[in-house]
């Protein structure tokens, strides 16, 4: 009761953080519902698999989200009231994780909220499900570092990394420890901390899969070993896209401050998260995630002299908010009715758009290669093919027509034979294993499936088999 009677507090004393933290929560729990994301679909589904009432499962996801889902499900409400539960639980992390950031590093909280609540972060934090969870589990573990609690920083990286495999690199900030060579304990207590908080995961993927590293192996294996094919030039736009118009005073704010080991602290992460977009083969903005930390960090010292820039901002920040509602009322986003196909959910599918399938409700193997369409026809399964979409035959009508079509609408075609039906059964390959079985298939060769040896960790996977 004294704890709600402080929040109550709380809120009553900061008006324009309750105002803010009010219209972002509602405005990312319309953006999940006005906009079909994929990420979040696939972070539901396996919420579901863990749970044990779902047939699909992505091992390369990171599980902390699935695991919130699932908890807040009850174990009596669909998860789509999990998925709301989840998200506001998540926007009131990030809260409290802004509270505990600006009380160690001596900010004034309601700017600094305020700052953080840019157009990219409100736009990108919460659409495809972890950026912003893992972001303020960042915000914790930084807090916790520079405050010596070091059960508490290494508990919150772990949280991060469990929320997205990219917060990994950010681990080398611990070398910014307080007189890191005379504290060897409290360093040793951090990384056994983390190692305790990621074995049950670990535990988890080596009792189902045989390898503790299968989900981070996985992972890395489909977003950078076999993406090169896909590789981009790092583009200034998405740095642009996600500074935008804190990007002058983050360069003011920068010759402002002096560099102590928080404010370094705060320079690497935006070195890091820089080198990890740049390494990975595929770009997209929303790997610059991060950046928004120390974009809005540098930017509060480059304007926090300026008068009323606490209204100025927060009345920006609701324009935003405002701008994005208006806007996604007057554009056709894709929806989950889009996908609709109307056969029978008794037989397997496999689909170039088998996540939303599986969100819906037709249990779907993602959709076979070019070689493998007749193979797949034959065991059983409607191959639902969705126009313009990889594979690369979505777009060749001739191809498609060659075989037997059950179904053909302006959006898809249903290719299969409607005397078989393969059974329904868990699609919860992973990726490795995959890619092992079309490779062999078409071009009679092995491709690695031991996530250990797929990192490149050498004699380490030797040693221990069970990684």
């Amino acid at each position: 009761m004294e704890k709600l009677v402080e929040i109550k507090n709380f809120f009553l004393n900061n008006k324009l953080i309750t105002l803010l933290f009010i219209f972002s929560t509602l405005f990312f729990i319309y953006q999940h519902y006005s906009i079909f994301s994929w990420d979040f679909a696939s972070y539901s589904l396996n919420a579901k698999y863990l749970f044990g009432s779902g047939n699909y499962f992505e091992w390369l996801r990171a599980p902390l989200l699935p695991v919130l889902i699932g908890i807040f499900t009850f174990g009596v409400f669909p998860y789509f009231v999990g998925e709301v539960l989840a998200i506001i639980f998540i926007s009131s992390i990030f809260l409290i994780s802004i509270i505990r950031f600006t009380e160690i590093f001596k900010l004034d909280k309601t700017l600094f909220y305020i700052l953080i609540l840019n157009p990219f972060l409100l736009l990108s934090g919460l659409i495809d499900g972890t950026e912003l969870l893992s972001l303020s589990f960042l915000l914790f573990f930084l807090s916790y570092l520079f405050s010596n609690q070091e059960l508490k920083s290494g508990f919150s990286f772990a949280l991060a990394c469990l929320s997205r495999y990219a917060c990994l690199p950010y681990m080398l900030l611990i070398f910014l420890y307080k007189n890191i060579r005379k504290n060897i304990v409290p360093i040793l207590l951090f990384f056994l901390i983390i190692v305790l908080t990621l074995a049950p995961w670990f535990l988890f993927n080596y009792l189902n899969t045989g390898h503790c590293l299968t989900s981070i192996g996985n992972s890395q294996a489909l977003n950078i070993k076999y993406r090169d094919y896909l590789f981009q030039q790092p583009s200034i736009f998405h740095f642009l896209l996600v500074g935008n118009f804190l990007i002058p005073f983050f360069i003011f704010g920068l010759t402002k401050v002096k560099f102590d080991r928080k404010n370094i602290a705060i320079l690497l992460i935006f070195i890091i998260t820089t080198i990890s977009y740049l390494l990975t083969p595929y770009k997209v903005p929303r790997y610059l995630f991060n950046l928004i930390l120390p974009f809005a960090y540098f930017s509060y010292f480059g304007i926090e002299k300026i008068k009323n820039a606490k209204l100025i901002f927060s009345l920006l920040t609701i324009s935003i908010i405002a701008i994005s509602v208006i806007f996604s009322l007057n554009t056709s986003f894709i929806s989950t009715q889009f996908y609709e196909i109307n056969i029978s959910r008794n037989c397997m599918v496999a689909s170039n758009q088998w996540v939303p399938l599986n969100y819906i409700g037709y249990t779907s193997e993602p959709s076979p290669r070019k070689e493998e369409v007749n193979d797949y026809i034959n065991e059983g399964y409607k191959v639902v093919i969705y126009y313009d979409w990889e594979p690369d035959y979505s777009t060749n009508m001739s191809f498609l027509k060659s075989y037997p079509v059950i179904k053909k609408t302006g959006s898809y075609i249903i290719l299969g034979n409607t005397s078989r039906c393969k059974d329904i059964y868990k699609v919860d390959r992973t990726y490795l294993e995959r890619l092992n079985s079309s490779t062999f298939n078409i071009y009679n060769y092995s491709t690695e499936t031991n996530p250990c040896k797929s990192l490149d960790l050498g004699k380490i996977c030797e040693y221990f088999k069970f990684l």
